[in-house]
């Protein structure tokens, strides 16, 4: 390009510097994707990409809960909804990415209550314990905290002693 006789234009050289493309995602595991009420589960970030240095914030029904890579509850009930927010720092891939949304599935525990005919007898009699629960359920009995093999809803029993502890487990 010539200027009015003032010869070529001459212009500055610029270089730039492209930084390589990156991606970064986020997924959410869980331990186990079906639970009973009060149980624990265990839910872990798993970064995808170039994410440099990310951190993490879990979220429960739309709630933030907690912070860390790793999750772990025993609180949720059926229907809740969880996922992980991976914030990551850096000029290509800095930003928040989302996970995917999990639903474990929470059962309920079944209601049990434990009865007896007498709650004293004399050593060498029988007594009956029996479990009524409000949902269909294996009872398990326990003597003492050592499984009896009784699988059932009632336990007969001649040979306690002073202080023994009857369990059932539904």
């Amino acid at each position: 390009v010539w200027n009015d006789g003032c010869g070529p234009a001459t212009t500055l050289l610029a270089v730039v510097t492209v930084l390589p493309g990156t991606s970064a995602s986020v997924t959410a595991i869980a331990s186990q994707l079906t639970i009973c009420e009060g149980d624990a589960i265990l839910f872990t970030a798993n970064p995808a990409g170039s994410a440099s240095s990310p951190t993490f914030t879990w979220y429960v029904n739309g709630n933030p809960t907690a912070s860390g890579n790793t999750y772990n509850t025993t609180s949720l009930i059926d229907g809740d909804s969880v996922f992980v927010e991976m914030t990551v720092s850096g000029a290509c891939a800095g930003g928040t990415y989302q996970s995917n949304v999990m639903s474990p599935t929470v059962n309920a525990k079944p209601g049990l209550v434990v009865s007896t005919a007498q709650a004293a007898f004399c050593q060498g009699d029988t007594n009956i314990f029996i479990a009524t629960v409000d949902t269909p359920a294996v009872v398990r009995w326990f003597r003492n905290g050592v499984f009896t093999g009784i699988v059932n809803d009632s336990l007969v029993v001649s040979n306690l002693n002073n202080g023994d502890i009857i369990t059932a487990l539904a």
